[in-house]
């Protein structure tokens, strides 16, 4: 089993997701309640998303290359250690400065060009809100610069929980909006990330006496730098491209549909990262060092895999069975009404079915990254674009909205495909005939699960309350659980752990 410290940081970064899971749905609960599904909340999502969109970039490339460099540097050499991470602060500083004034020149061109508006009232919404929340792409890189810091600390807890306090200032906007409008958002948004990066600063200030800030930046390091960030950023860049992507042509569809869209692709983010990313990162470690030891990895990439149909599977039966009863519950309002209550859950069921899938998918997007195939996953990124646009042109045209989330599952079922075939025929990491034939199991009893609760709740369930119904539903579940998933082979941790 895992050492105990393991399980403890875990455990914690789990409470952390869920903990910012509940707060992320009830402000969401708040904008729909206040907003609902209108050109105003539109207008917000139109707002942030490019903002968003280089922050998810920059910070996911930093993350993802500081924490080995990091390493490195403070194995080395302390001060020299101290030295590359100020300097790397200082050119983040910098860049950020940069990006925030060009974005800000250019705002209104950059929100016409890519989004449509219904009205100039519109426009000035979003515009306004784009401006308010441009100082978040430089707190929120830093904050992420301090993150990695801490994370090859093994300090884990206080940096991912600041990671909640533009959820909470977010939400204390919202309550003022009858002073601030829908400007509360995202005033509370920037503020929130403020003080998170006032307080990881301060935290690390205090626990490191020998090192305060230092305004210098190493040129001939920034280089190397330079060759692991341009290899990831492409990668990184492809999952905020399609993202974008989305959003600008669910725009363009009736009002009130990119709200929904928002609100559908928010929750299912929400169980994908509180459920599986959850998982995903606790083992992320310890893959990279079997890799770094040269251990066979097969049967550890089996497991994981089949964890991970056992955990998307019992989720998407959750969603299918009962998540027209949980939205309804979470983001019934007076401006949101059944009409948007059934297409939200359409949309997310549509999503669900790619819980599997997307999990998969990042269990290979970090394989290649720590076998350092980056110019292959900027290779996928680029097909992925192409793919994503052909395919919702096809699909928005004939299914609407729903059209998004069916090509949002195609495009990810040959992503991983292809990825699959690649660390196959390169790495000699597949799944076994006999591994096929268990997941095949899982599958099937995953639908039998999801036609029996079916049933009930609509034959048997009718009048009974929600809680009931949630009752029988994980009964069921966990009854199945015990009777034919614990007659497949369970993961055995202590393969991933042995030396």
């Amino acid at each position: 089993m895992l050492p105990k410290n393991r399980n403890l940081k875990s455990a914690s970064l789990m409470f952390i997701t869920v903990f910012m899971a509940l707060l992320s749905l009830f402000r969401t609960k708040l904008l729909t309640y206040y907003f609902g599904a209108t050109e105003i909340t539109d207008s917000f999502v139109i707002a942030w998303s490019i903002p968003v969109f280089f922050i998810n970039l920059i910070s996911g490339t930093l993350y993802l290359g500081l924490i080995p460099d990091f390493t490195k540097q403070f194995k080395k050499d302390v001060q020299g250690g101290y030295k590359v991470f100020w300097s790397t602060n200082n050119i983040t500083i910098v860049v950020s400065i940069f990006l925030i004034i060009v974005l800000f020149i250019f705002s209104g061109i950059l929100l016409k060009y890519f989004f449509n508006f219904s009205s100039s009232y519109q426009f000035l919404l979003a515009r306004n809100q784009f401006i308010i929340l441009l100082p978040t792409i430089i707190f929120m890189l830093l904050m992420t610069n301090f993150n990695s810091y801490f994370s090859i600390n093994d300090r884990f807890f206080f940096p991912y929980l600041l990671q909640s306090f533009p959820l909470l200032f977010s939400i204390f906007g919202l309550f003022l909006n009858n002073y601030l409008h829908i400007y509360g958002l995202s005033i509370g948004i920037t503020i929130g990330n403020f003080f998170g990066l006032f307080i990881m600063y301060f935290i690390f200030i205090r626990n490191n006496q020998i090192s305060h800030y230092q305004r210098i930046i190493d040129f001939t390091h920034i280089k190397t730098q330079l060759y692991t960030i341009i290899g990831l950023i492409f990668s990184q860049a492809a999952l905020q491209v399609v993202s974008i992507i989305d959003g600008i042509m669910a725009s363009y569809l009736e009002k009130g549909t990119l709200s929904i869209f928002f609100y559908s692709m928010r929750f299912n983010e929400m169980l994908f990262q509180g459920c599986l990313l959850t998982f995903i990162i606790t083992i992320y470690p310890i893959l990279s060092k079997i890799i770094d030891e040269g251990k066979q990895l097969t049967e550890v990439y089996q497991n994981i895999i089949r964890k991970i149909l056992i955990l998307s599977s019992i989720i998407m039966t959750c969603l299918l069975v009962i998540g027209r009863d949980v939205i309804k519950l979470l983001f019934i309002s007076r401006k949101f009404q059944d009409a948007e209550i059934n297409s939200t859950w359409i949309m997310l069921s549509i999503l669900s079915i790619g819980l599997f899938i997307m999990g998969w998918s990042a269990i290979n997007q970090r394989m290649l990254i720590l076998f350092e195939n980056y110019h292959f996953l900027a290779i996928l990124g680029i097909i992925q674009i192409f793919l994503k646009i052909a395919f919702n042109n096809y699909f928005i045209h004939r299914y609407q909205l729903y059209g998004i989330g069916i090509s949002t599952l195609i495009v990810n079922v040959i992503w991983l495909v292809v990825s699959y075939i690649y660390i196959w025929n390169k790495h000699q990491l597949n799944l076994s005939q006999k591994e096929w034939l268990k997941l095949v199991k899982v599958s099937i009893i995953a639908f039998c699960i999801i036609i029996l609760t079916g049933l009930f709740r609509h034959f048997l369930l009718m009048n009974v309350s929600l809680l009931l119904r949630i009752t029988i539903m994980v009964v069921v579940i966990m009854f199945c659980y015990y009777i034919f998933f614990l007659k497949i082979e369970k993961i055995d941790l202590k393969i991933l752990l042995h030396s």
